[in-house]
């Protein structure tokens, strides 16, 4: 998990070291219902995320990584709050 800023945006992203993302997965990433876990599971994560994100005038970003250890990366790209001062944190 990190978090940094980049100019007058935060980038909070999560990444593991996991078998990473099926490509149909990757291809569809952004239909509602889409799910690969068990029946118990509604399919309602990444496209909710991205909704939020969107909202709140961000985005999210997400696929596997280039990393030797491999897994996937998920990031919320968000407005960052300004300062008393009235600059970006």
């Amino acid at each position: 998990i990190g978090c940094q800023p980049a100019g007058d945006t935060v980038r909070l992203t999560v990444r593991d070291n996991g078998g990473g993302f099926l490509d149909t997965i990757l291809q569809e990433r952004y239909d509602r219902i889409k799910t690969t876990a068990p029946e118990t599971h509604w399919g309602f994560g990444l496209s909710f995320v991205r909704l939020v994100a969107e909202r709140c005038g961000g985005a999210l970003e997400f696929g596997n990584s280039l990393a030797p250890d491999g897994g996937a990366y998920a990031t919320v790209l968000l407005r960052a709050a300004p300062r008393a001062g009235g600059e970006p944190i």
